[in-house]
């Protein structure tokens, strides 16, 4: 049986690799990258550990965000699995 720790075990060196391939890659494109913050969206906000880990690998604050700021079926799509797509099309 696959415990908590055992998954924790599994998933925190991926998700590790994830934030430091990304900051890598800007490093590497030679691109003058000023990050001040991450913004974490979706389920991943509420992943167990995950903001304390992001700042951590990357030396970042890192904040979660939520949809908002719109009108119409507020109750359907203000949740975190809608937060990546409204902050595609947001102009705040």
């Amino acid at each position: 049986m696959l415990t908590a720790a055992s998954s924790a075990s599994i998933i925190e060196p991926r998700v590790e690799e994830l934030f430091s391939a990304g900051a890598a890659r800007d490093q590497k494109a030679g691109q003058e990258v000023c990050w001040q913050r991450l913004v974490l969206t979706g389920g991943t906000q509420h992943a167990h550990g995950m903001p304390e880990l992001a700042e951590d690998v990357l030396a970042l604050p890192v904040a979660g965000q939520l949809p908002g700021g719109f009108g119409g079926l507020t109750d359907v799509v203000k949740s975190p699995q809608h937060a990546t797509a409204w902050a595609c099309c947001s102009t705040e």
